[in-house]
């Protein structure tokens, strides 16, 4: 599916690019709700908010945006798109942004650890966020990557704890049949031994 740049007065799209072009690669916009609300900032559209289609090109980001030695361009977390024609002035400023994210996420994660020292991470998972395999590569840097392997994990684990409790009950459940196969035999074989079946059956 060919795809365009959503920013003001940009003409890159992925179809109908000739070889001799510098070659652009094309951002979703980022889960991070904080991070998303400075994207949509910085490109500055009225009454527009971006959908799970938008792209936003290479072209407004700085190479210090980019993880450097990677053949596949991947932007680092908390990169936000400088580079626009008539750039507003009142733009946050990129290396404070950056700190207040990064504190954002530590206190998540301290938030986390906390949960699973007081045994409260047994809750019910939340639904598994689904990835855009086309899209791996400009996931916005490992941070994401590793809450989103987290929670799998901690879904997986609840399915584990639910199949192994209905394995208990189903073992119960036979042991309880088991024992009473075996005083109904033994009740079988008494009547035969007393004759009582076969004088019946007369």
């Amino acid at each position: 599916m060919p795809q365009h740049c959503v920013a003001l007065r940009c003409k890159n799209r992925s179809k109908g690019r000739s070889a001799d072009e510098p070659k652009i690669t094309f951002h979703r916009f980022p889960q991070d709700k904080s991070l998303r609300k400075h994207w949509v900032e910085a490109i500055r559209r009225d009454l527009w908010s971006p959908s799970p289609y938008s792209r936003l090109c290479s072209s407004h980001f700085s190479d210090q945006d980019y993880v450097p030695d990677r053949q596949n361009r991947m932007l680092k977390w908390g990169a936000i798109p400088s580079k626009f024609v008539g750039r507003p002035a009142h733009r946050p400023k990129r290396t404070s942004t950056r700190r207040k994210l990064k504190r954002q996420r530590n206190c998540k994660s301290e938030s986390s650890r906390a949960l699973d020292d007081d045994g409260l991470s047994d809750q019910a998972p939340s639904k598994t966020p689904t990835i855009d395999p086309n899209c791996v590569d400009h996931n916005y840097a490992y941070p994401n990557d590793i809450d989103h392997i987290t929670k799998h994990c901690n879904f997986l684990r609840k399915c584990l704890q639910s199949k192994l409790a209905q394995e208990r009950i189903v073992k119960e459940k036979l042991k309880r049949s088991r024992s009473s196969v075996a005083k109904f035999k033994e009740m079988i074989d008494k009547l035969w031994q007393e004759d009582i079946l076969s004088r019946e059956g007369v």
